[in-house]
């Protein structure tokens, strides 16, 4: 079974869903939970011979992007003679293995990869290229393979090193409360309470809990945004974003279209929304390639790979897409959290970064431990698992 990657950005996870939301990660079997995205399987249709080793031109300058505590993004080049957008006839790579600790991790048809469940101590990655043939028989050729070998902190360490502090859950719980002062309250269909306090936050007044990142309530709009499953193959179909007045109770459901900014082939899969008082929804999400780019053996199929991350704001009474920026992997983007005083709040694990909403650039990175959940003037305010831990990271 052929596992294919698609890598996605990916925000806190303590939250609640409201609506129905078709989610943006499918995994499959062969991966653990929380390597990037996994879009889709392809079946072989013989079990390959796996002989030639070395065959195949090894990729190169294996690099570590960023490394952190339960997160670790790396990269390499490209084998000799691939190029990462040719016909499938003439590909020298069909797909890179990537190991960790020399156990599977995922199979990549781009040459970068995020792992969202990076453990704790010294760990070595390593990539193989892989090329399947089917004349003058059906096999399965490889490359040499290439490592790096690390140390990955605890949430604690990595907690320390970026001047954070270690809260106990009653102190944690009273920054929470804190920042859940209900300006304004609205009841919905299923009976649920959402309070928002006015600064880019809403809740659920029965739990607590901090809304999904799909779903934003600002002034009296309520906005979420849902991922298509495919209807036929693995690429997603076109995603939605639906607005509802409160007030009125008047709804609306709009395709998230850009493809005036987009190249041929590609597609969009979205994982965040954050509403300004201003009526300005901004969605965070993956730029995907649906180009056929890997020959994969007898079962092809249209495999979407990540090309970069983008933030898109939308005018939410009239649906009008107002701006449209693509941002580099190496960014590593997040989720958008929340809108505040002119700034959009993205969400990732090890990471809180914020972007300007004029021209949606980054105008700072905070480097914290564990999954961010919240933040105020002060401070950012994480949560990690495996012991369950509460950090704080002060902002001035």
């Amino acid at each position: 079974m052929l596992s294919v990657l698609l890598s996605a950005c990916g925000g806190s996870n303590e939250s609640i869903d409201t609506t129905e939301l078709t989610p943006s990660v499918i995994r499959t079997s062969d991966a653990p939970a929380g390597i990037g995205s996994d879009i889709g399987e392809v079946e072989d249709a013989k079990n390959p011979l796996e002989n030639n080793v070395g065959v195949v031109s090894a990729p190169s300058s294996l690099t570590a992007q960023v490394v952190r505590a339960g997160f670790v993004s790396i990269s390499w080049d490209l084998s000799f003679g691939d190029s990462f957008q040719t016909h499938p006839s003439g590909d020298t790579v069909s797909y890179y293995r990537v190991y960790r600790n020399s156990e599977f991790l995922v199979d990549a048809l781009s040459p970068f990869i995020e792992d969202n469940s990076a453990p704790q101590g010294r760990v070595i990655y390593s990539v193989e290229a892989h090329k399947l043939v089917s004349a003058p028989e059906y096999a399965l050729l490889k490359s040499d393979a290439i490592d790096i070998e690390f140390n990955i902190d605890s949430f604690a360490g990595d907690a320390l090193q970026n001047g954070g502090s270690t809260l106990d859950l009653s102190t944690y719980n009273e920054a929470l409360q804190r920042v859940q002062q209900c300006v304004n309250s609205h009841v919905m269909k299923n009976g649920q309470v959402l309070c928002s306090n006015g600064a880019g936050y809403a809740w659920s007044a029965n739990s607590g809990e901090m809304l999904n990142t799909k779903s934003s309530i600002a002034g009296d709009w309520f906005v979420s945004v849902r991922n298509v499953e495919p209807e036929i193959g693995l690429v997603p179909g076109v995603p939605t974003w639906s607005a509802r007045n409160l007030s009125s109770g008047v709804a609306s459901e709009r395709d998230i279209n850009f493809d005036e900014y987009l190249v041929e082939n590609e597609g969009a899969v979205v994982n965040g929304v954050a509403l300004s008082i201003n009526s300005v929804a901004y969605i965070s999400g993956t730029v995907y390639q649906s180009y056929l780019p890997r020959n994969l053996g007898p079962e092809v199929g249209i495999l979407p790979v990540t090309n970069a991350y983008f933030i898109a704001s939308y005018a939410v009474p009239t649906g009008e897409l107002l701006q449209f920026r693509r941002i580099p992997l190496h960014e590593a983007l997040g989720s958008a959290a929340r809108v505040n005083d002119g700034f959009i709040e993205m969400h990732k694990v090890g990471q809180v970064s914020f972007y300007d909403t004029s021209a949606l650039e980054k105008q700072r990175h905070v480097p914290v431990a564990g999954f961010p959940v919240f933040s105020d003037e002060h401070a950012v305010y994480t949560r990690s698992f495996g012991p369950e831990a509460y950090y704080q990271f002060n902002l001035n």
